[in-house]
C-alpha cells in the first residue's frame, strides 16, 4: 500500500486480504466478509482516553446521516477491549457500528500506520490542535492501548483501497464526508 496522504486507488494487497480475513467484529463477520459487502470507512482510532479518539467518535456521530446516504459503512479499529469500546462508542452513539480490536496492533501496521514520533506529538500543528479539541469538550482520559499508535482512515470498497488518509500527527483530523464521497467520485470514471 502505498503512503501517499492524498490517497490512490490501489488494490489491496493479498496479504491484507489475509489480515482482513482474520479480525471479526462484534456481529462475527470478519472485516473482508464487510469489505466485500459494500463499500466502507476503516477508521483506525488512537487510545481510548486521547482527546482527538473522543473528538473522532463525535465527528463520526455528525456525520452518520450523510455516511448512510452515501451507503458507506463506518468500520472502528481500537486497541482496547469489547466491553470499553461497547461503553464509549455507546456515550457517542456510534454502538450499532462494526468494531474490532487489535490490541496487538496488527491490523494497524498491516495498513501501515505507526507509531508516533516526538515531532509528530508536539508540533505547533498538534498542540493548537489540542487546545481547539479541549475546548469542544473532548477531554483526556485513561490511557487504553498503545499511547503512541497513530489513527488513519481508509476508504475499501471490495479489493480496492480507493483513499488513504494517514495522519501527520495525533490531532490531525479527516473530513470523513469527504473521503466517503470519493466513492462516487471513483464509480463516475
Amino acid at each position: 500500500m502505498a503512503s501517499d496522504r492524498r490517497g490512490t486507488t490501489l488494490t489491496v494487497a493479498p496479504a491484507i486480504e489475509e489480515v482482513l480475513s482474520k479480525y471479526r467484529d462484534q456481529y462475527d463477520c470478519s472485516l473482508l466478509e464487510l469489505s466485500t459487502s459494500g463499500p466502507m470507512l476503516l477508521v483506525f482510532l488512537r487510545h481510548f482516553g486521547c482527546m482527538f479518539c473522543r473528538e473522532t467518535l463525535s465527528d463520526l456521530h455528525d456525520s452518520l446521516l450523510e455516511m448512510e446516504r452515501l451507503d458507506v459503512r463506518i468500520v472502528l479499529v481500537h486497541m482496547g477491549s469489547e466491553e470499553d469500546a461497547s461503553t464509549l462508542f455507546a456515550r457517542y452513539g456510534l454502538a450499532p457500528l462494526s468494531r474490532v480490536s487489535s490490541a496487538d496492533r496488527m491490523l494497524y501496521k498491516a495498513f501501515g500506520l505507526s507509531r508516533a514520533k516526538t515531532g509528530e506529538f508536539l508540533c505547533a500543528d498538534a498542540v493548537k490542535r489540542c487546545g481547539q479539541a479541549l475546548m469542544s469538550g473532548h477531554s483526556i482520559g485513561k490511557v487504553q492501548g498503545d499511547l503512541l499508535q497513530m489513527p488513519g482512515v481508509f476508504l475499501i470498497n471490495g479489493n480496492r483501497v480507493l483513499h488513504s488518509f494517514r495522519h501527520k500527527h495525533a490531532g490531525d483530523r479527516p473530513d470523513y464526508v469527504r473521503i466517503a464521497a470519493i466513492l462516487q467520485q471513483v464509480e463516475s470514471i
